[in-house]
């Protein structure tokens, strides 16, 4: 399936019950070229996501947008998107029937598209639907290539005391997408185990 059908199949989703109170399913943010960029992965969609339809525009979007920038990025050369794509009832977390369901119907078919660089994965829920356990600042295999685990950004707006160690997280991951020939030597041992 094209990536155009997928999000427009996606956009109309009913496989779990979250679509009933959410104002609708809010849809990866694309660059203008999405295929092979890095891709920021988070958890869920806030209130402000669910109302504009668009990942990360809120207080954490803005930290989010931050981190882009300290990387050498703009928002438009990177994908941004959520393990699950609906907003949750009270901004609950995600239950893992949810996470799961929006993998398998969604995000995997996404990714097996977009073949992402680098997966970066913000928090413990986008880990979880990557079916990784990666604490921060750690490069980790993910069954869609490798994944660097980063701090979700709502995290840093509840502990910024944080903020020295996810800069260095910040500075890792830098290296690690300096070194291409790493990054492919990576993933070849990846797909190998």
């Amino acid at each position: 399936m094209e990536l155009r059908a997928l999000l427009e199949a996606k956009r109309n989703c009913t496989e779990c019950g979250l679509r009933a109170t959410a104002s609708q399913v809010v849809l990866p943010h694309l660059p203008p070229n999405p295929i092979g960029a890095v891709l920021f992965l988070g958890r869920n969609p806030g209130a402000t996501e669910d109302r504009d339809g668009a990942p990360f525009i809120g207080r954490a979007g803005k930290e989010l947008d931050n981190w882009i920038e300290y990387l050498g990025w703009w928002r438009d050369d990177v994908v941004i998107e959520n393990a699950v794509a609906c907003l949750t009832l009270d901004n609950r977390e995600p239950t893992m029937a949810e996470i799961r369901t929006c993998e398998r119907c969604w995000l995997e078919p996404e990714l097996k598209i977009l073949k992402p660089r680098l997966i970066v994965i913000l928090g413990r829920d986008a880990a979880l639907s990557l079916g990784v356990d990666a604490g921060h600042g750690e490069t980790v295999k993910t069954p869609h290539g490798v994944g660097y685990a980063l701090w979700h950004p709502s995290y840093l707006l509840r502990a910024p005391g944080q903020r020295k160690k996810l800069y260095a997280d910040l500075d890792r991951l830098k290296r690690v997408l300096k070194n291409q020939e790493q990054l492919v030597e990576l993933r070849r041992q990846y797909d190998e185990s």
